[in-house]
C-alpha cells in the first residue's frame, strides 16, 4: 500500500489537512448563511391587518429608506391623495408629506403647515412642518377610494384584498417579529 496521504482508503480520505479545510468551508458557510438570515429577517416590514374581520394578513418588506405612502381618492373633491410615511426607530410613522391636486375638506393646505410646492402634472405638495405621529395607520377598504399602499415599486392595491368595508391596519416591525406573531 502506498504511504500518500491523497490516496482513498476505503472511500475516504485520510489527510487531517482535508478535514481542517472542510471544516472551515463548513463553518464560512454557517456564517455566510446566519449574516444572510438576520439581515434578511432584521429587516422592517409593515404589516397589513384586517381588524375584526377575516381576511389574510399582509406583509410587505420596505424599500426606499423605510418610505411608504397611501394613494386614495378624496371622497369630496374626487381627486387623488397621496399620504407620505416614514417609519420611525420606536415603530410608529410620521406623515411629512401630502400630494394632492385641490383644495379640500381634510386636507392641510394653510401656510403655518408648510410649504407647498407646485408640481408640473398639476398636482400640489405640502411638506409638513410638524410631522404627524401615528402609532398605527387605520383606513376603511372601498372601491370608491381605492387605497393603496405603495412601498418602492411595489402597489398593493388594498380595495382589491380586502372587502370592501374592511377596517385595515397598519403597522411595522421587524421581519423576525411579524413571522412570530
Amino acid at each position: 500500500m502506498k504511504n500518500n496521504h491523497n490516496d482513498i482508503d476505503r472511500g475516504q480520505f485520510t489527510d487531517p489537512i482535508f478535514f481542517g479545510r472542510k471544516l472551515m468551508f463548513l463553518f464560512v458557510i454557517i456564517a455566510v448563511l446566519a449574516g444572510c438570515s438576520w439581515y434578511f429577517l432584521s429587516r422592517q416590514v409593515l404589516v397589513i391587518t384586517p381588524v375584526n374581520s377575516s381576511g389574510a394578513r399582509i406583509i410587505l418588506p420596505l424599500e426606499d429608506n423605510n418610505q411608504w405612502y397611501l394613494s386614495y381618492t378624496h371622497s369630496v373633491q374626487q381627486t387623488v391623495v397621496d399620504e407620505c410615511f416614514k417609519v420611525q426607530a420606536n415603530n410608529t410613522f410620521i406623515m411629512y408629506r401630502t400630494r394632492y391636486s385641490s383644495f379640500g375638506v381634510g386636507l392641510p393646505f394653510l401656510p403655518g403647515e408648510g410649504e407647498i410646492l407646485y408640481l408640473p402634472n398639476n398636482t400640489m405638495q405640502l411638506d409638513l412642518k410638524k410631522p404627524r405621529v401615528f402609532p398605527v395607520v387605520k383606513l376603511w377598504t372601498g372601491v370608491e377610494a381605492k387605497a393603496k399602499l405603495v412601498t418602492g415599486q411595489s402597489i398593493l392595491p388594498l380595495y382589491e384584498k380586502y372587502p370592501t368595508g374592511t377596517l385595515v391596519q397598519i403597522s411595522t416591525c421587524k421581519r423576525y417579529q411579524a413571522y412570530s406573531q
